[in-house]
């Protein structure tokens, strides 16, 4: 009787003994696993604010700075028909260009790396396009004033006036408390389409192959930069998962 007692309070404890070793054991599976974080991802270097705006304005303006620009400003050089101000206003002006495409197409929001880019190229671009700006006014209206060619002086100006509302409203937009990143990207597209693409649209008809542009053209250039900024900015701020290339 005894020995039917003790086995009995054995298997029991033994049974105590297995429910405790499973119950910890599941107890040990619901507690999280950590997670290993994984290294941040590169964004690859084409993969940026792309539409098809940006592209049109971005070939337009590599051809006004490569194909026209420097050939123009050597050939003006070599004949000793440049002035200071015409010579510094296209020199700021390149790099300006330069700037504003680069900052359009990668934002801060496309990683640390794109961040300091953006930053910096923008601090260069804004100091430059200062200097482009009222040395070409000043190159348009003094040191090469043309009385024939009132359509461009007023065209260019037209790009002068917006490049500097755009750097004016885009730095207050990013200085001020809380910063205004919409307001931002949307004066400096304002920069990019205004006070760049316009005055390479009124170059345009010459860029071609055209002896003399059309007085109309200095108008309706102005137009179609503006027009063009208008369906970017529509393209940018369009919400993820939705068609932004145009």
């Amino acid at each position: 009787m005894s020995e039917t007692f003790e086995k009995s309070t054995e298997n029991n404890l033994l049974s105590n003994e297995n429910t405790a070793l499973e119950a910890t054991e599941d107890a040990a599976d619901t507690v999280p696993k950590p997670v290993t974080a994984k290294a941040p991802t590169v964004r690859r270097v084409w993969d940026g604010n792309f539409n098809v705006w940006w592209l049109l304005s971005s070939l337009v303006l590599i051809l006004f700075v490569f194909y026209r620009g420097f050939p123009f400003l050597a050939d003006r050089w070599r004949a000793n028909n440049v002035g200071p101000a015409f010579a510094i206003h296209m020199l700021t002006m390149w790099i300006l260009v330069l700037g504003c495409t680069w900052n359009i197409f990668h934002s801060p929001s496309h990683g640390k790396v794109y961040r300091t880019t953006h930053i910096y190229v923008g601090r260069v671009a804004y100091v430059f396009g200062l200097v482009s700006v009222i040395t070409g006014f000043y190159a348009a209206w003094v040191e090469r004033y043309n009385a024939a060619n009132s359509g461009f002086r007023i065209g260019i100006s037209i790009g002068g006036g917006m490049q500097i509302l755009s750097q004016i409203v885009g730095y207050y937009a990013v200085k001020k408390t809380p910063k205004n990143i919409r307001l931002h990207l949307v004066w400096m597209h304002g920069l990019f389409f205004g006070g760049c693409l316009i005055p390479a649209m009124l170059r345009l008809p010459s860029m071609f192959g055209a002896t003399e542009t059309p007085t109309w053209w200095f108008f309706v250039a102005p137009v179609i930069s503006l027009v063009m900024m208008v369906l970017s900015i529509w393209a940018h701020l369009r919400p993820a998962g939705q068609t932004k290339w145009i």
